[in-house]
């Protein structure tokens, strides 16, 4: 007996399966429940807890590959070792190439094997319909000359075909031809196998041509065959059905030809009436409008996928508030890879569990990722991205802390290339670039960029010897990479944090790693072991294995909302239904002419009497019989979200256009406009939906005062750069100083990095010259050859590795220039009584306190500093101090720049100086004796590299005409001013003696000084601080830049997150501002 079970429910009809399976068992016999390899581990499930136990042993959940494994145990057979996707692919793609010199279309195998998918797909195809090689040769000799590009096709694929086959059988069994193989054995003494057992199959909308013919000896085979058939059998009309109504018609003419008599079950529906309405008239145009209640059919529209995803998760909330369980509740997309980690992502942000069903690509694995950035290491020559990529793999003996300064250092000295990453001496670059002075920070991670470095590199330079040879090598190669980075005791130690965090899904996945990846070297080993192999090749190989292999999980059992693709999830027992993408090309999906045979193809060789699957004229059909089947899963609610299209255009499928169109009472939301977010958030029920919405920009940006006196109360220490960024902009002070945000600077010889050049070759030039006591001023020819050993000795100070060739240049540049301003540094000194005794003296160190400023009662502000040149002068018991600051570039002394405490660096060093306590070790130093320290001046010694610099070698021109400015304040003291200048030129001081009028005129914005003024500016100085120190406490981050002639906003790099003057822009209604 045949019993066909119809029915739209699929929950009664398995209701009524359990029945009859219970029933069988009962009566003593044994049961075979067929189902797709997909729904195996969910009957599973559902047998050991609908069946008594004592029975348990007598009933079999199988697919059609496990039964014949279990048909082939039972009663004989050889061993099956099956192929899987991935090995089919390799197979493939080594049969392609044996044959391509034979080939006329194919023939050209590039190194991309772009034709590998498409000719896999296409001799499955062949087999599931008994084509052999032969037969399609065949086919391609009897079809008319009007078709040349097929019969060309075809030949090739013949080729392709026999060579595959005889490859495949070498090693493997195809899965594919088990049925066939099955039959022989049924037909034989397999026969006895289905004594006494009555078989169910369920969830099959219709069988292969071999699944068809196992399915005739177990009809003749068996007392009983239950069959559930996903229609009503008064539907046979409506198109979306047409399939399965032949998958009855085949069924009912195999039992004819049986003798099995037919039996018709029909089973009804428990869904609401909604639900049920939509399911039996959704393909039926001439059917009127649903008058009920329609409230559990939901339709939302919204702007993207990501605005979907929130709407699912608020959608989810809502019927949890109503009293659903999550386990009451599917999530399906038409294809729900291209949500992956965005559907489920958002759903853990709202606190939602979730199971996503289906096997997803292994191409995402960590483990798989590493091995595809290892091989693009040796194939890019050795990119830093490549190798940055292999530690974000997060299976690499490397901390985050490393990992961060490996991206840091190799960004700043731009490290590239094989050599510069195996380099035995490591790196010993200096962190903050083309400079001498090196900070703690800076040498700890430095450190930990070696760290990383030396876990990473000798592993990776390994692997990389090993391309070129054999495949059986490089996959031993490959398999010390993961021993030497021991992946595998991480991925043990991974899998059990996600244990303990209960997420059993992750768990599982992080688990299979290893097998995918070890699986993935054994079948390259073994079914392509002499292929010699570059990287990339390697590399595209592991790719499409990765992309054939497949990673499942099993449900943990825990209250979850179970996600996934139509056809794959399975979505008995759901209440509660979401569909996303809705909208027109996706779901349901149009039927596209695409694969190898296209429609033409197929019938013209139908013509020849080759026949093969359906053409997209019936694929429409069943794509609308996919989508009709999701939307009449739930027993309640129906839940639509239609995304909008690229276009941005909101377009309902044709699936979605019906339900819409059969129940006018649904409840219909448009979130799709500019204020739909707004919508979205109030909707759902999470605390990130009850957030007040985030600005445009960080105009208005602000910490809280209790923050504020976290961060800075007490006592806050400050230098001239965060001055002078926090008057710039707070919000750009904050991404620098606070959160410690990487501008991702590199190391180059810019304008920064001249100046730190300059300044410690003048440092050496200066310090060298007191020390042995030369007298200025000094010859050229000693000056130009202190330039180029200088210049060279702190080239190799900064970048003992060497530097690259355009740093070679801009050195070479700067030492020419560097003679000049050295030149003029001696000729300085040979009319002035001041001497240099302090170079790059730190401020707020041992050897001089911090200068400090009172904020209020309660806070005060610490400052340092490092002061580039200090020149004493001693005059009886009183000591003048005259701080210098080398600049390269535009810098002038301004006083309204001090008195807006944009600018405090010059004052600010004389006063810490002058003001320092007695027991510190410089005033110690300077005042042994207690002589009386006097402010004499600041300024700037600022040098421009001029054209002339470009020069062979420094030439008359250059010495006497160097490009160099002066500017600062000075004491107004006719003995000080000549003590600095004793010809007041204006050459060596920025202050001129006017004879005519007996006076002293200074030049540009300097300014002369008596004492009592001296005092008032660093008086003036002190309330600017406080200022700006008050500033700081209230909390103001904001992103509004100070004026000026030169915007900071020009080169900030923190400018893409403060979107300074968007709101503007918005307000105006500026639409390109994005």
């Amino acid at each position: 007996m045949t019993e066909l079970i119809f029915g739209r429910d699929s929950d009664t009809k398995t209701e009524y399966l359990l029945s009859e399976i219970n029933r069988a068992l009962e009566d003593k016999k044994r049961v075979v429940i067929i189902v797709p390899e997909q729904q195996a581990v969910w009957w599973d499930d559902l047998c050991a807890r609908r069946i008594d136990e004592k029975y348990a042993l007598r009933a079999e959940v199988v697919s059609f590959t496990r039964l014949a494994d279990s048909v082939f145990r039972t009663v004989g057979g050889a061993a099956k070792h099956y192929i899987g996707n991935e090995e089919k692919t390799l197979v493939m793609w080594n049969a392609l190439r044996s044959v391509s010199d034979r080939l006329s279309v194919y023939g050209s195998v590039d190194r991309e094997d772009r034709h590998v998918p498409a000719l896999r797909r296409a001799v499955s195809e062949l087999k599931l319909y008994s084509a052999t090689p032969q037969s399609l040769q065949d086919a391609a000799d009897r079809l008319p000359d009007r078709f040349s590009s097929l019969k060309q096709r075809l030949s090739d694929l013949s080729l392709i075909y026999a060579a595959y086959d005889e490859m495949l059988h070498m090693s493997y069994d195809d899965p594919e031809e088990v049925a066939d193989a099955l039959c022989e054995k049924l037909d034989g003494d397999g026969a006895s196998f289905f004594d006494g057992t009555e078989v169910f199959l369920d969830s099959f909308h219709t069988l292969t041509p071999p699944e068809m013919r196992v399915m005739r000896r177990i009809i003749s085979l068996c007392e009983s065959v239950h069959i559930t058939i996903s229609m009503d059998d008064r539907d046979r009309t409506l198109p979306h059905f047409g399939y399965v109504w032949e998958f009855v018609k085949e069924l009912v003419r195999l039992s004819d030809v049986c003798g099995s008599e037919v039996r018709r079950t029909r089973c009804g529906s428990k869904k609401s009436d909604a639900v049920k309405y939509i399911s039996e008239k959704l393909w039926d145009y001439s059917a009127p409008a649903f008058e009920g209640d329609g409230s559990g059919i939901c339709v939302f529209e919204c702007a993207d996928i990501h605005d979907e995803a929130v709407l699912c998760a608020a959608r989810i909330r809502e019927l949890c508030a109503a009293g659903a369980s999550y386990s009451d509740i599917g999530v399906v997309a038409a294809d729900f890879s291209s949500r992956l980690g965005i559907c489920d992502k958002t759903l853990e942000r709202f606190g939602i569990p979730a199971y996503v069903s289906g096997r997803s690509s292994a191409g995402s694995l960590a483990a798989v990722r590493l091995l595809l950035s290892a091989c693009s290491v040796a194939a890019g020559g050795w990119k830093r991205d490549d190798i940055i990529a292999c530690a974000d793999s997060g299976l690499c003996p490397v901390s985050p802390d490393c990992r961060n300064a490996l991206e840091s250092y190799t960004e700043i000295w731009d490290i590239h290339g094989r050599r510069a990453f195996t380099d035995p001496d490591g790196w010993s670059m200096n962190w903050g670039g083309y400079t001498a002075r090196h900070t703690a920070r800076g040498d700890m991670l430095q450190g930990l960029a070696n760290e990383a470095r030396e876990a990473l590199i000798p592993p990776l330079e390994a692997f990389s010897e090993s391309f070129g040879k054999s495949a059986v090598e490089i996959c031993t190669a490959a398999y010390k990479l993961l021993c030497d980075f021991d992946v595998y005791e991480t991925l043990k130690e991974k899998t059990a944090r996600y244990e303990a965090a209960g997420d059993f899904d992750m768990a599982q996945r992080c688990a299979a790693q290893w097998d995918v990846v070890c699986g993935i070297l054994d079948t390259i080993a073994e079914v392509i072991p002499d292929a010699v192999l570059d990287a990339p090749r390697f590399a595209l190989i592991v790719r499409r294995l990765a992309e054939a292999s497949g990673v499942g999980t099993i449900p943990s059992g825990l209250d979850c909302v179970t996600i996934g693709s139509a056809g794959s999830v399975k979505l008995a027992g759901v209440r509660h239904l979401i569909v996303l993408g809705a909208r027109g090309g996706e779901f349901p999906a149009p039927a596209t002419d695409s694969g190898f045979f296209s429609d033409a193809d197929r019938a013209a060789l139908t013509e020849c009497g080759l026949n093969l699957a359906p053409g997209s004229g019936e694929r429409l059909g069943e794509n609308m019989f996919r989508f009709w089947h999701t939307v009449s899963s739930p027993s309640e609610t129906l839940t639509l979200i239609i995304p909008a299209g690229g276009d941005g255009t909101v377009t309902p499928s044709s699936g979605a256009a019906r339900c819409i169109s059969l129940v006018p009472g649904a409840r219909r939301a448009d979130l799709s406009h500019a204020d739909g977010m707004e919508a979205i958030r109030k909707y759902g029920t999470a605390s990130r939906a009850e957030k007040e919405e985030v600005p445009l920009c960080a105009d208005g940006d602000r910490v809280s005062k209790e923050c504020a006196d976290s961060l800075f109360g007490g006592s806050m220490y400050m230098d001239q750069s965060r001055i002078e960024c926090f008057n710039d902009c707070a919000f750009k002070y904050y991404c620098r100083y606070v959160l410690g945000l990487d501008e991702g600077d590199t190391a180059s010889i810019g304008a920064s990095d001249a100046g730190n050049l300059l300044h410690g070759v003048f440092e050496r030039f200066l310090k060298e010259a007191c020390e042995n006591g030369e007298e200025f001023p000094m010859s050229r020819e000693t000056v130009i050859s202190k330039s180029e050993r200088l210049v060279r000795e702190y080239a190799l100070d900064v970048c003992p590795q060497g530097a690259g060739s355009r740093a070679k240049y801009l050195f070479a540049r700067l030492e020419r220039s560097a003679a000049s301003d050295m030149w003029e540094l001696s000729e300085e000194f040979a009319h002035s009584k001041f001497r240099p005794v302090g170079f790059e003296m730190k401020i707020g160190s041992d050897l001089v306190p911090p200068y400090t400023v009172k904020i209020d009662e309660n806070n005060s502000m610490n400052i340092s500093g490092v002061v580039d040149r200090l020149d004493i002068y001693k005059n009886g018991d009183t000591v003048y101090l005259r701080v210098a600051d080398y600049k390269t570039g535009q810098k002038t002394f301004r006083m309204d720049d001090v008195e807006s405490g944009r600018n405090v660096q010059l004052m600010l060093y004389l006063a810490a100086l002058c003001d320092s306590p007695g027991d510190c070790a410089f005033r110690k130093a300077a005042a042994p004796n207690g002589e009386k320290l006097v402010p004499a001046g600041a300024m700037y010694f600022v040098c421009v590299p001029k054209a002339s610099s470009m020069k062979a070698s420094p030439d008359e021109a250059d010495f006497g005409n160097a490009d160099v400015v002066r500017s600062g304040v000075f004491l107004k003291d006719e003995g000080v001013m000549r003590a600095m200048d004793d010809e007041l030129s204006g050459r060596f001081l920025p202050v001129k003696y006017v004879k005519s009028t007996d006076s002293y005129s200074p030049r540009g914005s300097s300014v002369l000084a008596d004492p009592d003024t001296m005092t008032e500016i660093k008086d003036m100085m002190c309330r600017s601080l406080a200022d700006l120190g008050k500033r700081v406490l209230s909390g103001d981050g904001r992103s509004i830049p100070s004026s000026g002639t030169h915007s900071p906003c020009t080169w900030c790099a923190a400018a893409p997150i403060c979107r300074h003057g968007v709101r503007k822009a918005v307000e105006k209604g500026d639409e390109s501002v994005e």
